[in-house]
């Protein structure tokens, strides 16, 4: 597979990443173990995980850890405190059965990031202390706020920025991320590339991404015929038609009013209801699966929407326009009868 380079770190970086949350929450590890090593043979290079991801950097630590010096190895953690971070990324280099990372980010940089990775605790020292040692090679952060980002990748900090990026949320390319990354030689892997398993048609949301030469898409595969046909579309390349355009931009159009972008921007909500945790629904079920929507847990979440009051607090502040509370009570509807089928 054609490698590129990614920004400032000068990896040689596969067309396509393989990040590894839903193939380890949702199948045994006979299955996770043949899909990683099934990735490496076809020449995918870069796995992406994170502390927080249940079982996966376990699951890549025994399946993978033989074949280390074939990939290279991205994974997250908060990093909200010194002693936080210290402990996570020790962790992280156990369950991963490796002496160290090549990618480290802070997991969920969004609004008020800063606060703590460049002031309070200053957790941004950290990050360069374990690069001494050499546990990190190169510091990165993921983010679903494109101001924040923005933010970041202009302090100079950053060699890497994760971002979602896709056809229909395709705010990190209009509202200029995609390209100032570039400009500053930060490398760039894209988050949800199919919305997070929102979107069909592998040849849309490749087509989509490949049009950016130096960003890296990391798609959470599941089974061998997604992996197969993506590494195909990456080798010879996706030409879209003014058909395929024309369809896309219809489902963009479609989807648009209910696509949750994850910017957590409605939040906070006067009820107390995770309004994010209830928007990402279709995203939980997709890479988790129904077991995990059915906890407990995530029951309580799903029924606090019962506490709305209408207040629209959220629709003012979503830059989407999209209509929360509507969609929200969509939502629940919906969960009810998923539950109810399970009984």
């Amino acid at each position: 597979m054609n490698r590129i380079r990614l920004g400032r770190t000068n990896l040689a970086v596969s067309r396509l990443g393989f990040g590894v949350l839903q193939i380890a929450a949702k199948y045994d590890y006979a299955h996770t173990e043949r899909m990683l090593n099934l990735g490496l043979d076809l020449g995918l290079n870069i796995l992406d995980t994170a502390h927080g991801y249940r079982n996966s950097e376990e699951r890549i630590g025994r399946a993978i850890s033989h074949r280390r010096d074939e990939f290279l190895l991205a994974t997250k953690s908060g990093g909200g405190t010194r002693k936080g971070f210290w402990e996570a990324l020790e962790e992280s280099l156990r369950r991963l059965r490796t002496d160290h990372v090549d990618i480290y980010q802070f997991h969920g940089a969004d609004r008020g990031s800063a606060a703590y990775i460049f002031g309070g605790e200053r957790t941004i020292a950290c990050m360069e202390e374990a690069q001494q040692q050499g546990k990190i090679r190169f510091i990165g952060f993921s983010s679903h706020s494109v101001e924040t980002s923005l933010a970041h990748v202009r302090t100079g900090a950053f060699d890497v920025v994760q971002h979602p990026i896709s056809y229909v949320g395709d705010e990190a390319a209009e509202r200029g991320l995609v390209q100032e990354a570039d400009r500053l030689d930060v490398g760039f892997l894209g988050m949800k590339p199919f919305g997070g398993g929102r979107l069909g048609q592998a040849r849309y949301c490749l087509g989509y991404v490949f049009q950016f030469p130096r960003l890296v898409p990391m798609i959470g595969f599941e089974i061998e015929a997604e992996l197969r046909e993506a590494v195909a579309l990456a080798e010879t390349g996706v030409e879209l038609t003014d058909a395929d355009r024309q369809e896309m931009a219809a489902i963009k159009a479609e989807l648009g009013e209910r696509f949750c972008r994850g910017c957590n921007y409605c939040a906070p909500c006067p009820q107390g209801i995770p309004v994010l945790s209830v928007m990402f629904f279709d995203v939980y079920l997709k890479q988790f699966g129904e077991d995990w929507v059915a906890r407990e847990e995530y029951r309580q979440e799903i029924e606090a929407v019962s506490k709305c009051e209408e207040c629209r607090q959220c629709v003012e502040r979503c830059p989407f326009n999209l209509e929360i509370p509507t969609i929200m009570q969509e939502i629940v509807a919906r969960y009810r009868e998923i539950m109810k089928a399970r009984e």
